[in-house]
């Protein structure tokens, strides 16, 4: 290995302990950074394969994304670099660098070129194959640490943008419901395996309403996808007046929360609150707290296990939890 090879690989690396310390995501640029299709269907049960692609960039050395997605509709299977990748043709480092963390819903990859001049133009970083496991809605995005890398170990900026994944069921259907707000049109979109009817939106307390009639002899279970620009805060939902645990997953213009509505026809709502706020009644107090001590200490498949109270998202329930419920207690959402 030559000294300047070394001082290449030596940089990069520097670049990813940088980066995860310190993540950056530039957007509004011309280099473009993609997950194609945009939007893909597979069927529940199916696997299926997407690409991360990169246009207009210049001087290319290095690369590393940092992919999040909801781990209860899909689950990363493996994360490949492709014959035909941006990089093909030239030395690279040999092989990618890939952590899949699907209990979590992340996966990252980085690649580099041992060359000391990046490449110019556009082609794929790498190929990402997924398992569906339930019928629901999951945004694909780019989130902090992703980046890429001149060959001055120089970021270089770039627009990001999200690919969305239905996983299609049997029985279920896709609802959408047109909102304004501020003389702007927005669609909130519900897929699900129940009926829906009594669709409202109140912009002033920050919810949405409707009815979930469930068909005969089968579970509900429900994906409410709704545009930042509408609600983006900390989220409860209420089946009946009581809360339901929900998974979620962000983009940079929609959040998409499922949940599992059980047998019966149920007055839903899904609102705005304060962090802490577990069972959904808009402010922090001693209830919330009970609700996170009997799950204290749990992970899921638990018995005591309870979402709700996860409110990190590291898939346990601990200190950490009680501690940003603590910082929030006594204080109330106000519109």
């Amino acid at each position: 290995m030559s000294f300047k090879k070394l001082v290449v690989l030596l940089v990069f690396l520097a670049t990813l302990i940088e980066i995860n310390s310190s993540p950056t995501v530039f957007s509004n640029q011309n280099s473009k950074l993609s997950i194609t299709p945009l939007n893909s269907y597979p069927l529940a049960g199916e696997s299926f394969t997407i690409n991360v692609t990169v246009t207009n960039v210049t001087d290319l050395c290095g690369w590393q994304i940092y992919v999040s997605y909801n781990p209860s509709v899909i689950n990363c299977v493996e994360v490949t670099i492709p014959a035909d990748n941006i990089f093909a043709g030239h030395e690279t480092i040999g092989g990618a660098l890939i952590h899949i963390y699907n209990e979590l819903g992340l996966l990252t990859a980085s690649y580099a070129l041992w060359e000391l001049q990046g490449v110019n133009g556009s082609g794929k970083l790498c190929q990402i194959k997924f398992n569906t496991s339930f019928p629901g809605i999951s945004i694909l995005t780019f989130i902090n640490g992703t980046y890429l890398l001149d060959s001055k170990f120089v970021y270089i900026p770039f627009e990001a943008t999200e690919g969305i994944v239905r996983v299609v069921g049997s029985n279920y259907q896709l609802y959408v419901f047109n909102v304004t707000q501020n003389e702007t049109s927005y669609n909130i979109t519900i897929y699900t395996n129940s009926n829906i009817t009594d669709f409202n939106f109140s912009r002033l307390s920050k919810k949405m309403s409707f009815t979930a009639a469930n068909r005969l002899n089968s579970t509900g279970f429900c994906t409410v996808c709704v545009p930042k620009a509408l609600l983006n805060d900390t989220f409860a939902v209420l089946a009946n007046g009581t809360a339901l645990p929900y998974n979620i997953s962000s983009g940079a213009v929609y959040q998409c929360l499922q949940f599992n509505l059980g047998f019966n026809i149920l007055d839903i709502n899904v609102l705005t609150t304060i962090i802490g706020d577990l069972n959904g009644d808009r402010k922090v107090e001693m209830k919330d707290i009970a609700i996170a001590a009997r799950a204290f200490g749990s992970v899921p498949g638990d018995s005591r296990w309870d979402p709700r109270a996860d409110l990190n998202r590291d898939v346990k329930v601990d200190m950490k939890d009680i501690t940003i419920i603590a910082k929030s207690f006594g204080k109330a959402w106000q519109s």
